[in-house]
């Protein structure tokens, strides 16, 4: 039955896309574009959905845009570069664009919502912000039942800067004798939370870098907890793809374990589920196997990340069809909700009413006397690791659980 399984969730997909990454891009959009409805776009100022958006053109489709901006006093550009940029692009190629304008109050109405419409653990602290984001553009609002993300491009052109930072460790992880290795191995066994020694292994680096580590009000797992699950179910995963690509760097595995536990476990559980709910469905085409297998075979190695940009490749390809603007904006702000500015003595009251009804319920596995101490000692904002706690006290109230 083991064998039978892992045959069966094997992708065949080598083939599907042919000829150059041009043509390639062609055929992808031109599948995600197919609806009777007319489709939609999240545009995020960035290279992939700026991407996508360019291919519909390019090939006479007509769609529709929307990006979201915040309303914040005194610091309007820090958080409403990437809007600015959207509604330009917008402009340049002519769409129906609608820029949603996020305010304070939009933000914690809809928060309990948003991480009760999850139905899972999750601290990403812009769920907020993308329910109002399908509400506007679903069927309570504009009645949009197809949009498209840029979701996914990240990890198959190699866009964030841990990636490269993988890189780094693992050279200098591989230049170690083996005496030195072997302490360090040693000593790992015995220490629990140095990074030094916990390097060594990129499943614990990985949790690390995705801020797995920090657990202040769990009682009883430590995030090695996830890194032994990584291990024990990615080795089959990993080695396909090693074998198809004959690429075994870390910036490489980073990507792939991005793909097969964030991505999919995070990004995309979220859009589903929040998007669903307002009768949508989000398309990411540069998460399509296929593609993805096409991408993996056609990328050197060197063309991911350096030091002094990221896609490499990708950059390389839109030079030649994108703005200038587009190519040389700064990193992301945009779809980051600033919680950190708009948290306030009001929002304090709610996380801790929040956190107060989950401790009433009871329950041994989390120490909600730790996670009220957090906030309660937190003059602003308690960091977005307590949005994986806020997340579980209101599931627990939901589906009235014990934790």
């Amino acid at each position: 039955t083991k064998t039978l399984s892992k045959s069966f969730i094997t992708p065949k997909t080598e083939g599907y896309f042919t000829g150059d990454f041009s043509a390639a891009m062609k055929q992808l959009v031109l599948e995600h574009l197919q609806s009777k409805d007319k489709v939609s776009i999240n545009l995020s100022g960035g290279l992939d959905s700026s991407l996508l958006l360019h291919e519909a053109h390019r090939n006479g489709y007509s769609i529709d845009s929307y990006t979201t901006s915040f309303a914040i006093d005194g610091d309007q550009k820090t958080y409403n570069e990437d809007a600015e940029l959207a509604r330009k692009l917008s402009e340049d190629y002519k769409t129906t664009h609608k820029e949603i304008r996020v305010t304070r109050n939009d933000y914690f109405d809809n928060f309990i919502e948003a991480y009760a419409c999850i139905e899972e653990p999750n601290y990403n602290i812009s769920l907020p912000v993308y329910l109002i984001t399908a509400k506007t553009e679903g069927v309570h609002g504009d009645g949009k039942r197809v949009t498209l993300s840029g979701d996914g491009g990240d990890e198959i052109f190699g866009g964030y800067s841990y990636y490269l930072q993988h890189g780094k460790i693992d050279s200098k992880i591989k230049s170690y004798t083996p005496l030195l290795y072997t302490v360090l191995s040693y000593l790992r066994a015995l220490v629990q939370r140095t990074p030094f020694v916990n390097n060594l292994r990129y499943e614990e680096r990985w949790c690390r870098m995705k801020t797995l580590t920090k657990n202040f009000a769990l009682t009883k797992y430590s995030y090695r907890v996830f890194a032994d699950f990584i291990r024990n179910n990615f080795a089959y995963y990993k080695n396909i793809f090693y074998k198809k690509t004959d690429k075994k760097s870390a910036v490489y595995t980073s990507m792939l374990l991005d793909r097969y536990y964030w991505l999919a476990s995070e990004n995309f559980i979220r859009s589903d589920k929040l998007y669903g709910s307002q009768s949508m469905e989000i398309r990411s085409p540069f998460a399509y196997e296929p593609f993805r297998d096409y991408v993996d075979r056609l990328i050197p190695g060197d063309m991911y990340i350096n030091e002094k940009n990221n896609k490499l490749f990708l950059r390389k390809y839109a030079e030649s069809v994108l703005p200038a603007y587009i190519l040389n904006k700064p990193n992301k702000t945009g779809w980051r909700a600033p919680v950190d500015i708009w948290y306030d003595a009001e929002a304090k009251k709610l996380f801790l009413s929040i956190v107060q009804d989950a401790k009433t319920l009871g329950g041994k596995h989390i120490d909600w006397d730790a996670v009220l101490k957090r906030i309660e000692e937190k003059e602003g904002w308690p960091g977005k690791w307590v949005h994986i706690y806020l997340s579980l006290a209101i599931l627990s109230k939901k589906f009235n659980l014990k934790l």
